[in-house]
């Protein structure tokens, strides 16, 4: 697989290893076995956090991409999973926090890229909003892939700082709707 600016390009068929054909944007055809391997988004959530003063839950990331740079929490939606499930998943998994689906509500979807080891992975992130208590938040601890975390008044996020340009934007459009 090699990878230009716009496109993932894949050069062998999975199935019978000949050459493909890109016949659009998101489809490669093999003409030998007539396999279509189609590139749909890969399925994603982010959720955004405000504690009782009006301050958003940032965290860091440990690792590239974005290593060091702010996102919300969230991730992949994993086989099995679906997406409120996804959510509460994350949350659990990178700050210890136990929500319930009733805390949960979703706010939108976003397109977005992710580059990973040289792969360029198309992105449907949806985004949702979660209660959680201040004594929750007080509680969590920063794990899996989350280096640390904060807390920002709307007015000091360091837009600069965010790792996705899709979290830059879903954070805007969520502002703007307060």
């Amino acid at each position: 697989m090699i990878i230009d600016d716009l496109n993932i390009v894949y050069k062998y068929c999975p199935k019978c290893g000949k050459l493909f054909i890109h016949e659009k944007i998101n489809l490669f055809k093999c003409n030998s076995c007539h396999h279509k391997l189609y590139i749909n988004p890969v399925p994603c959530n982010a959720v955004i956090i405000k504690n009782s003063i009006g301050e958003f839950l940032f965290v860091k990331r440990k690792y590239e991409p974005a290593k060091d740079k702010w996102d919300l929490a969230g991730g992949f939606v994993d086989l099995g999973d679906n997406l409120e499930d996804s959510v509460i998943r994350e949350l659990k998994e990178e700050l210890g926090l136990n929500v319930l689906k009733k805390d949960i509500s979703y706010f939108k979807s976003f397109a977005g890229r992710y580059l990973f080891s040289d792969i360029n992975y198309y992105t449907l992130g949806m985004v949702f909003i979660a209660k959680v208590s201040d004594k929750a938040l007080a509680e969590m601890t920063p794990m899996d892939d989350v280096k640390s975390y904060k807390f920002f008044k709307p007015e000091d996020i360091e837009w600069e700082n965010i790792g996705f340009e899709v979290i830059k934007k879903a954070m805007k459009e969520y502002l703007e709707q307060q």
